[in-house]
């Protein structure tokens, strides 16, 4: 129903009840009983129309300049009023959205993305609702093309645009009292009303529907200039003098991130990792990188400049530095026990089960004889000799047998269990266990690694060296494995020895090479400041978040639907998920020791 149809009809229905009086003689009632009849199914009709059906709300993002073709947008526009008699665009602070019969959900979401460039759908469950306080307008003149955007500039602006099939427009507006630009009145309408109305303004007839969408130009991406991307630094907010350069805030500000305070990114770039790298090695620290990418570190390795670089590298053998548990240089200020300790940490990684009381009491003991006789020997203790001894209870039985002539008490107990039966099935167990999760030192690449010469890694990480240690073994995920617990050893031994260090970890991807996802890395860095940790996930759809607001940092620059839902809901984002999901390049959201802002990372 056209809107001057509509007053035509109140304004004949109101005029016939003065008209009752006078022609009463003749007439009676009758006129009053039919302006009350007409003005009663009018009202009537208007609520039916009103009612509607079910509608869905989409939440439309879009790149869109003045110079844009918009003649297949408007060729939509007018299918789309034409069947369903009516939809509505509204803008506001919180967006640009499109409300449709449920039933051209499956069209929509077929043609529309066609019909604008890089357009993004996102299903909107909230409603529009009036809010106390707020002064509601309705256009009596031409639509303006600017309005719509002008309503996503402000939180307390709210703008329905009504399109019926003509087709027509009609423009309604809520904001705080101000009055919206343009030739506008104060009205009341009701809730119901506000939403679906079905009325038509025939001053709009053939106005160009596509006009009206707001453009995004000045390189914004979402076309309701979502909050999302204006979060910035609290005022009091003070750069780390020799933290980490993360990036720009939206505010222009250099965000920082002090080394002791552990670094979460999510689909980092390449030139961001890169960058960190060098960073980090230009302040001199040791810098470590366990990436299963391969590709970042010939990056990091080309830009090192005069670094001494240092690669662990079960393909490339002829490049690849050579690791031991203990070497024989370093007897002399090595503690046996913390040695068999970290044996332990390291063959439990690998799944053996040493929590059990009396699999941890035999393991101690085995790996106890087995750092004492090569300390009192003058040997190097290596991966390859706990491999050599599982091979057989009769590989042990020489073992033990040759320790205790060297007066080691646990070679001489073990020793006499294997005369036991119980002793000799326990011995059977773990050393099963120890052989399965040793396999791949049987033969090949891994097995170089583990024989002299043997880097010094204690003299390394106290100096600004730079090691690069490849996950690249997709055919056989159980090397990579065996060789992230290898290179844990080797590090906690070193910083357990070593009191003055300055030690960046970088773990890029770790759960394809590391069951605990990190968490020891994680703990460590928070409890010890001489750790400086980087982890970065590059599928955010094995992303968790950590919820230690006070001593972690995460920079979120790609976002899966699961992760985008649990961010919108642990960070309280102005957002929905889909405009996570669709962050700009280079662009980051940052939760900052308990505030959240938007990051640029800066260019190489």
């Amino acid at each position: 129903m056209a809107l001057r149809a509509f007053i035509r009809l109140l304004a004949l229905a109101l005029a016939t009840v003065p008209l009752s009086f006078l022609l009463w003689d003749g007439t009676g009632p009758l006129p009053a009983l039919i302006g009350l009849g007409l003005m009663s199914l009018s009202l009537l009709y208007l609520r039916w129309l009103a009612g509607g059906g079910n509608l869905t709300r989409w939440q439309l993002r879009y790149h869109l300049t003045p110079e844009d073709d918009t003649g297949r947008l408007e060729e939509l526009l007018h299918f789309l009023a034409q069947k369903t008699g009516h939809l509505v665009v509204e803008a506001s602070g919180q967006g640009l959205f499109l409300e449709l019969p449920a039933a051209f959900d499956r069209y929509v979401e077929a043609q529309l993305p066609r019909a604008l460039p890089e357009l993004r759908l996102a299903r909107d469950r909230s409603t529009s609702k009036n809010q106390r306080g707020r002064s509601s307008f309705f256009s009596v003149g031409l639509p303006d093309g600017n309005l719509l955007g002008w309503a996503t500039e402000g939180e307390t602006r709210q703008m329905r645009l009504h399109i019926h099939p003509g087709p027509y427009v009609t423009l309604l507006a809520q904001t705080d009292g101000v009055r919206p630009p343009g030739h506008w009145i104060r009205i009341r309408l009701p809730q119901r009303f506000w939403q679906r109305l079905p009325l038509w303004d025939e001053l709009s007839a053939g106005v160009r529907l596509s006009s009206l969408l707001p453009p995004t130009g000045n390189g914004a991406v979402y076309s309701s200039r979502s909050h999302l991307l204006q979060l910035a630094l609290p005022d009091n907010y003070a750069t780390e003098p020799t933290g980490r350069t993360l990036g720009q805030a939206s505010d222009g500000r250099l965000l920082t991130l002090g080394y002791g305070v552990p670094l979460h990114t999510v689909g980092a770039p390449v030139p961001f990792l890169v960058r960190l790298a060098l960073d980090d090695l230009a302040t001199g620290r040791a810098v470590v990188i366990i990436s299963p990418h391969r590709r970042i570190l010939e990056r990091i390795a080309q830009r090192a400049g005069d670094t001494p670089i240092h690669w662990l590298d079960s393909q490339n053998s002829h490049r690849s530095a050579h690791l031991s548990i203990v070497s024989a240089a370093q007897w002399a200020t090595t503690d046996i026990d913390a040695t068999v300790q970290s044996m332990q940490t390291f063959l439990a990684d690998l799944g053996l089960d040493v929590d059990l009381p009396h699999v941890g009491e035999y393991t101690y003991r085995l790996l106890h004889a087995l750092a004492e006789y090569a300390r009192q020997t003058g040997q190097d203790l290596t991966f390859t000799d706990l491999h050599t001894f599982s091979q057989s209870t009769q590989a042990l039985r020489a073992f033990l047998a040759e320790a205790q002539n060297a007066a080691s008490d646990s070679a001489r107990q073990l020793l006499a269990r294997l005369d036991d039966d119980a002793g000799y099935v326990q011995a059977v167990t773990i050393l099963s266990a120890i052989r399965t999760a040793l396999k791949p030192l049987g033969a090949g690449a891994l097995r170089d690694l583990c024989q002299p010469p043997f880097l010094n890694a204690s003299q390394v990480l106290q100096e600004k060296n730079l090691l690069l240690v490849p996950m690249t073994n997709v055919d056989f995920p159980e090397h990579d494995r065996l060789l992230s617990a290898m290179l844990d050893l080797t590090l906690n031994r070193v910083l357990t020895n070593c009191s003055h260090l300055s030690l960046s970890l970088h773990l890029h991807d770790l759960y394809l090479y590391r069951s605990d996802r990190g968490k020891r890395w994680i703990d460590a860095a928070r409890q010890d400041p001489r750790i400086s940790l980087l982890s970065d996930i590059n599928n955010p759809d094995f992303c968790t978040l950590d919820r230690d607001e006070q001593q972690a940092s995460q920079v979120v620059f790609r976002c899966s639907e699961a992760l985008a839902s649990s961010l919108i809901v642990e960070w309280g984002l102005p957002a929905s998920a889909a405009e996570l999901t669709e962050l700009p390049a280079g662009a980051a959201i940052a939760r900052f020791l308990g505030t959240v802002v938007t990051l640029k990372a800066s260019e190489e």
